[in-house]
């Protein structure tokens, strides 16, 4: 198959905004990281367009100023613990790429599926004395007292390493390659299980809960029947209320609800539909409405927003940590902003003032310049398209965009595109280039990460408490190796040295 490479951000617009419809994803992804399933990430055509159509309301503002509390309370968590670790043992280096990757990990299992994975202190839901068929139980259960989240953490890096090197394999374009039982495979798939029963707890945990409140409800209707019990029916259903996170939720798509209820309506909708169409006025959609979700496809999206939704932001994190240990004028010149705007202990933040952190965002944006989650992404033309006035793509032709190639183009950002210069966008992405699409880190047009505000929220988020309790550097035996796996992540890990900030922690430590 022939192959063009595309960096010109004129023809990038063309590609992913004019023809859309002409270049869907390609099919290797799919069968390269079988883990995606159909989810948002690898579907194409009407399946992807219903999909992102159901998703989007997980993800409008409303809702991200709801999940912002639980941001708040995961990495506050996750800094006392830090905290305990650097008193205890001053000087020691750590994983900080594994540690926020455990931390975002929770953020999202709470936000989107409101389900705790144990990675900022505590147990999970699934390590109980009751356990669940996705905790410790499950295979691969144990792996010496690691919470949830840490098994995670684990699992999925293991399952891109293998299966990433099966896909890099010269042989991976031999057909049926990619399923023969060889070892690398056999470690795939084996990570695959302990993902997918972990996320399989999740959705079995809400689906109970769910049930819980439909019986309580249907009991309180009854009670209220009864005028004189009408008090009664509203204690009855108060008191058998979601009690984890969800309390107040619509039941409905037009209600502030999270990503994992919007889908588990989906389904509920082809149950309904599959028994003829007992559910009543619930089950009549409207012509604009998605066809319901089958539980397959829930898996497919809950594993997609599960990896998604926590890698972007890790890794994110992760560089911009080496980013400022490299450049400490800047990592102070943000823990100086973080101090003026939210207070030396961070307790000012909310959503508004994470909006007024003008210098965190241009060195998350510059972070994103320079290590952008997917540095290369590829399409295929299915339809012949005309780019420009001399360029034409035949159908049946590969198309490769190099995002980290284009975001370093001299061309576009000047002679010091390869240096740390957040200060280029401090007047905005627009104007930081000669291009407005020479910055493209979430993509651009129709398929732009549908999370990506989220994403970068919760980086703020972070990242100005992590500056507010800690300063750091690299550790010498950090080896630089970009990789990009799914996305793109530091082969060796990244060992660092954290040490409390003047004035961090003073008043006690947090339990």
């Amino acid at each position: 198959m022939s192959r063009v490479l595309i960096a010109d951000p004129s023809l990038v617009r063309a590609i992913y905004i004019a023809h859309n419809d002409a270049f869907p994803k390609t099919t290797l992804i799919r069968a390269a990281f079988p883990l995606l399933g159909n989810g948002l990430v690898t579907a194409s055509g009407p399946l992807w367009a219903a999909q992102r159509r159901r998703i989007n309301p997980a993800f409008k503002h409303s809702e991200l100023k709801r999940m912002f509390p639980t941001m708040l309370e995961c990495t506050r968590a996750a800094l006392a613990l830090w905290e305990k670790q650097v008193r205890a043992e001053p000087g020691k280096e750590v994983r900080i790429d594994n540690m926020l990757e455990t931390l975002t990990l929770e953020v999202i299992g709470r936000a989107a599926f409101g389900a705790k994975l144990g990675g900022v202190g505590g147990k999970g839901e699934g390590e109980g004395d009751e356990g669940g068929d996705g905790g410790r139980g499950g295979e691969g259960g144990g792996q010496g007292g690691k919470s949830e989240a840490e098994q995670l953490v684990v699992a999925f890096r293991a399952y891109f390493e293998a299966a990433g090197a099966t896909v890099r394999s010269p042989f991976a374009m031999i057909p049926g390659y990619l399923s023969l039982p060889l070892a690398l495979h056999r470690e795939r798939d084996r990570q695959e299980r302990l993902i997918r029963s972990i996320m399989r707890r999740m959705i079995a945990a809400r689906r109970h809960r769910r049930e819980q409140q439909a019986t309580a409800a249907a009991a309180a209707a009854a009670v209220a029947d009864t005028a004189d019990a009408a008090a009664g029916a509203d204690a009855f259903a108060t008191e058998n209320a979601d009690d984890t996170g969800a309390k107040g939720r619509a039941a409905d798509d037009e209600g502030a609800t999270d990503l994992l209820e919007l889908m588990l309506n989906a389904t509920d909708e082809e149950s309904d539909a599959a028994a003829g169409g007992g559910g009543g006025a619930g089950v009549v959609k409207s012509a604009p409405h998605p066809p319901a979700m089958s539980d397959q496809q829930l898996m497919d999206e809950c594993l997609t927003f599960l990896l998604a939704g926590h890698e972007t932001t890790s890794n994110l994190l992760t560089w911009t940590v080496l980013l400022l240990s490299q450049h400490a004028t800047w990592q102070q010149r943000a823990r100086e902003e973080a101090r003026q705007v939210l207070g030396a202990d961070g307790a000012g933040l909310t959503m508004e003032k994470a909006a007024e952190l003008k210098t965190i965002t241009m060195i998350l944006n510059e972070s994103l310049r320079l290590y952008p989650p997917a540095p290369v992404v590829a399409r295929l033309c299915a339809t012949r398209a005309k780019l420009s006035e001399t360029l034409s793509i035949p159908a049946g032709c590969g198309v490769t965009v190099p995002i980290g190639a284009m975001h370093r183009r001299k061309e576009l950002w000047g002679e010091d595109a390869n240096e740390f210069k957040p200060e280029r966008f401090e007047n905005g992405i627009n104007k930081a280039a000669t291009h407005p699409l020479a910055f493209i880190p979430f993509s651009v047009g129709p398929r732009t990460c549908i999370g990506q505000n989220f994403a970068v929220l919760e980086a703020k988020a972070i990242l100005s408490l992590l500056l507010l309790k800690f300063s750091w550097r690299v550790a010498p035996s950090y080896r630089h190796y970009p990789e990009q796996l799914l996305t793109l992540k530091t082969k060796y890990g990244m060992p660092a040295v954290l040490t409390l900030v003047d004035g961090a922690g003073a008043g006690g430590e947090s339990s």
